[in-house]
């Protein structure tokens, strides 16, 4: 037990933090601004229009990436990168060169970002933003021009402005340095990627460690001016199995947190990973299920999951660019923003409330990484309310408008080229909670005439992608249906007389906006879910090491959904290795 204790106090020892002397007269913030002061002033091609704002946000990061297979480093790697993204306009608010995807661009403007030179050179980073900015200026008079013809070409019932402006906000925050003791951490992720040595039915495994300091500077032509730093620390469990007939399982948990002590301790993390592996065994044996109608009772984080794909996403990204040919929408559009146009109106029943809170770093004793003082695009973060008594009230903004709603409210955020509305820190509540959601759901299920009812406590994992696989997605979603929500991964059948069975081969059928109507109770429990928001259009081209992920937290409880349908989810399955893994034939344990 000493020696436990002693461990664990050597984790947070060894992590130490150091401020980074940056402020507003540092060479990179004089090189940004001397630029940017030039061109606003004097960037014009003739018989052209110059730009009527220009935004420069740098993203600095250094990081520290470790990577365990089957209790051994497969992989180590420290980093430092600088990439300036820059938002340059032509035209005016109410019509620019913005919000249009074209052939040329078909996952957003990735020539708005390049690579920074790393030393604090003034002359070598001025160059570098001049001829960024040269570039983007000619491509977007090249996109305008050809936005307005594709427009002219269309019937456009409603022209929405494109841009707002906003009042100018300087900050500055303490920029930290996260120091790590590699070792430590070699030892621990050796430590917790043996776990999985265990189960022969795995093909492979890894756990992955990755702590992150990046600070953005940020200035544009209207007066913004700020510092922002953003800390991540990240643990990511991946798992390849198969089930008894060929089908292939990918499973993904994540522990995230702002700083490093913050963390889980490493026997909350051993037993996750434990209990993620009894799953997947429990999971790959399991029968498969065709159909089941009726109420369903979703556990953490299966219900911040789903309230993650429904009212968070319903919520972000709610206004859609205007495309230059349709198919160009079918292969970027998610379902996002379908919650917009329905502000004022009840979406939820009327004893939940939601707010989200960029501005807070944990709930509960837990990490929030969703924290953000200052948006992406130089705007101050606020606090805004979502849903008040069932009626939906507001929705993150950045500066671009949206039919319902104009002004930002600082929740700007960089993804798949552009900056959109996101949710950051979102808190669900409501107001009529159960004590013991299990047992108030089996007597639903007694009222129902039901012999069973299903509870799902994950749905499938929302694993980063390898390229191929990114390609692969995109190509063969083409002009088919975007489910709201994934299948259930992790569930069970709940027999009224408390046994538990676990199924699979299932998916959602029918699930729409109105679905956050039919959440019949609330338990008393809620937990913190962390995740990452994949740029996967920034993971296509490969060009960009930061920028790429969202870190969003959302605080909610278990929930029983009504009058759900899950449908038998078609797979293909997939041949299995001939030979066990070498480890397992040799009788090893």
């Amino acid at each position: 037990m000493k020696i436990k204790k002693l461990f664990l106090v050597l984790i947070i020892v060894t992590f130490s933090f150091s401020s980074l002397a940056r402020d507003f007269d540092s060479p990179l913030f004089k090189a940004l601004e001397d630029e940017l002061k030039r061109n606003i002033e004097n960037l014009k091609l003739e018989n052209e229009k110059p730009p009527y704002f220009i935004s420069y946000r740098v993203l600095e990061r250094e990081r520290v990436n470790i990577t365990s297979s089957f209790g051994a480093i497969v992989k180590e790697k420290e980093s430092k990168d600088r990439v300036l993204f820059i938002d340059l306009r032509v035209g005016d608010p109410n019509f620019d060169n913005s919000n249009f995807v074209s052939t040329s661009e078909p996952y957003g403007n990735i020539r708005s970002a390049v690579r920074l030179p790393l030393e604090d050179d003034y002359d070598s980073i001025r160059e570098a933003v001049w001829l960024a900015t040269d570039e983007m200026y000619k491509n977007a008079i090249d996109t305008l021009a050809k936005k307005k013809s594709t427009l002219a070409h269309r019937e456009v019932k409603e022209q929405i402005p494109d841009f707002t402006t906003s009042v100018p906000f300087k900050f500055s925050e303490e920029i930290k340095k996260i120091s790590i003791d590699k070792k430590v951490w070699r030892e621990n992720l050796k430590r917790l990627s043996s776990i999985l040595r265990s189960y022969p039915e795995f093909l492979s495994s890894r756990i992955s460690f990755s702590s992150s300091s990046i600070a953005q500077y940020y200035i544009d032509s209207d007066g913004n001016k700020n510092i922002r730093n953003d800390l991540l620390t990240s643990v990511e469990v991946f798992v390849d199995a198969i089930t008894a007939d060929g089908l292939k399982i990918k499973d993904y948990i994540s522990f995230h947190a702002r700083f490093p002590e913050e963390l889980p301790n490493m026997k909350e993390m051993e037993d996750r990973i434990k209990e993620m592996a009894d799953e997947i065994r429990a999971y790959s044996i399991a029968p498969v299920e065709k159909e089941y109608s009726g109420p369903i009772l979703f556990l953490p984080p299966a219900s911040c999951e789903f309230f993650y794909h429904t009212l968070a996403k319903g919520v972000s990204d709610a206004r859609k660019p205007f495309y230059e040919f349709d198919r160009l929408k079918d292969m970027r559009e998610e379902n996002r923003g379908f919650l917009s146009p329905k502000i004022g109106k009840m979406v939820m029943p009327s004893f939940f409330n939601a707010w989200c809170d960029p501005t807070q770093t944990s709930w509960n004793n837990r990490s929030l990484i969703g924290k953000i003082s200052v948006d992406d695009q130089g705007v101050k973060s606020e606090k805004i309310e979502v849903i008040k008594n069932g009626k939906l009230v507001n929705i993150p903004l950045g500066r671009t408008p949206v039919k319902e709603k104009s002004g930002s409210n600082g929740h700007g955020r960089y993804l798949n080229g552009s900056v959109v509305g996101f949710v950051s820190n979102l808190f669900v509540e409501s107001e009529k909670t159960s004590e013991d959601i299990e047992r108030d759901f089996i007597q639903l299920l007694k009222e129902r005439g039901l012999e069973f009812g299903i509870v799902i406590k994950r749905l499938n994992p929302q694993a980063p992608l390898s390229y191929e696989e990114l390609i692969e997605q995109i190509y063969t979603l083409i002009g088919k249906k975007k489910e709201i929500l994934p299948p259930p991964f992790i569930c069970y059948k709940l027999y009224t007389d408390g046994r538990k069975e676990y199924v699979r081969g299932l998916k959602f059928e029918g699930v729409t906006l109105a679905t956050l109507q039919d959440i019949l109770m609330a338990g008393k429990d809620k937990e913190v879910y962390n995740l990452l928001v994949r740029d996967s259009f920034q993971s296509i081209y490969e060009r960009l090491p930061i920028g790429a992920e969202l870190p969003v937290s959302i605080v909610a409880p278990s929930i029983v959904v009504d009058r759900m349908v899950l449908t038998f989810l078609e797979e293909k399955a997939e041949k299995k290795p001939y030979l066990k893994n070498p480890f397992f034939e040799k009788g090893q344990k």
